[in-house]
């Protein structure tokens, strides 16, 4: 299995995604995670819709 041209000239085979798929999924939720602080922090709590 390869992903061409997400890295030009690279294929990412499947070894590599079935190792390092549950340390991507981490990531996505931890970066998930501190979106949610940042919007929570940055929009109004008046539970207002932006147009």
């Amino acid at each position: 299995m390869g992903l061409a041209g997400f890295y030009p000239g690279r294929l990412v085979d499947l070894a590599y995604v079935q190792r390092f798929t549950p340390l991507m999924e981490q990531r996505l939720q931890q970066a998930g995670a501190r979106l949610a602080v940042v919007l929570n922090q940055a929009l109004p709590e008046s539970g207002s819709v932006l147009p």
